[in-house]
């Protein structure tokens, strides 16, 4: 037997399952599904950021091509 093909993911569909499992938690339960999420969230913003930061170039050392060029002046007079 072959099995079954994914069904497709219909977010709203998948969230109302979701809810209906977790009335039944209670408290302590909600609080350990929270921090998942929050985890989950939380990864995803630093992969986010960290991407951002490549993109912008913040691996690299920050240029200093203004204090340098004041510095030049300085010293000639």
């Amino acid at each position: 037997m072959e099995p079954l093909p994914p069904k497709s993911l219909n977010p709203k569909s998948l969230f109302k399952r979701i809810l209906q499992k977790m009335g039944n938690f209670n408290e302590t339960e909600l609080s350990e599904v929270e921090a998942v999420v929050d985890s989950i969230l939380n990864a995803k913003f630093e992969s986010f950021m960290d991407e951002f930061a490549l993109a912008v170039g913040l691996d690299r050392p920050p240029l200093s091509l203004v204090k340098s060029s004041r510095r030049k002046k300085s010293k000639k007079n």
